[in-house]
């Protein structure tokens, strides 16, 4: 493959301090272990371990955002499948390699990528019946629903195309891309139906509702020649009559001086 003989003769360079200057400013400790992991990934490339190349590139260019790194991280991406990651390595690796020792390699890069782009599979995604909150997943990650209709690239091998509402997988396809592949897949997504238990529940809260019935003309009569009626009643005007008195001579009485407002009284004898 090309790229791959175009990165094994770029892994020969070493790690160039000077481009190391140009980036930004990791501490030295960092820079040390960044050309470390450097030359290790490039031990692990020329043994043609690119999995374990590309983990201590990625390593690498985490501690000090070296363009060369990043150039020799998208040929370990695109060597181990991950044909969409390598692309925007490249990409990235055009922008920030403009100038010094790493703009040497933009030719390479720019060939690198445009042979790329063709291998890279791209799925057509198509859902009918999409709900307002339904959410569109292609394996792991949400997708937006702006890559409906849309050449969506990704990497070749199974995929698996979600729609999820409310937590519940409602529909799911596999899909498996080969290098290079386009392909058109559409989900029938079910319609919203709505959960027995909110069915339940509403039964529930209608069967409780209390509804105010009003008495029937027998009822009322039944209450009016009820004995225990006018004994109620007549506890209460005896009641009132005895109320009526102690108001009545609690207006006539002066309190007792000091006495904290209450008031006592002898029948028949003198205050």
């Amino acid at each position: 493959m090309q790229v791959k003989s175009r990165l094994l003769a770029f892994l020969l360079c070493a790690f160039p301090v000077s481009v190391l200057a140009q980036a930004q400013s990791p501490t030295s400790s960092e820079m040390a272990a960044a050309r470390q992991l450097f030359r290790s990934g490039l031990e692990h490339a020329e043994a043609g371990r690119w999995t374990d190349a590309r983990a201590d590139f990625e390593r690498s260019y985490g501690l000090a955002r070296v363009p060369v790194t990043l150039f020799n991280l998208a040929g370990a991406q695109a060597e181990t499948g991950q044909l969409v990651t390598a692309a925007e390595s490249y990409r990235r690796f055009l922008q920030e390699a403009d100038e010094g020792r790493a703009a040497r390699y933009r030719e390479s890069a720019e060939r690198a990528l445009a042979e790329l782009e063709p291998r890279i599979p791209r799925l057509r995604l198509e859902v009918n019946g999409l709900g307002e909150g339904d959410v569109l997943r292609i394996d792991d990650d949400e997708v937006s629903r702006a890559v409906l209709g849309v050449a969506f690239p990704l990497d070749p091998g199974e995929h698996l195309v979600a729609v999820v509402r409310r937590g519940d997988v409602v529909v799911d396809e596999r899909v498996t891309l080969n290098v290079g592949e386009e392909r058109a897949v559409t989900l029938l997504v079910p319609a919203l139906q709505v959960r027995p238990a909110e069915v339940a529940r509403a039964e529930v809260e209608a069967e409780t509702t209390p509804v105010e019935v009003p008495p029937s003309r027998d009822e009322e009569r039944s209450i009016a020649r009820s004995p225990w009626l006018w004994i109620a009643v007549g506890v209460v005007v005896v009641a009132g009559a005895t109320t009526a008195v102690v108001l009545a001579t609690r207006d006539d009485a002066s309190p007792y001086q000091g006495n904290a407002g209450v008031v006592r009284f002898e029948l028949g004898g003198s205050r």
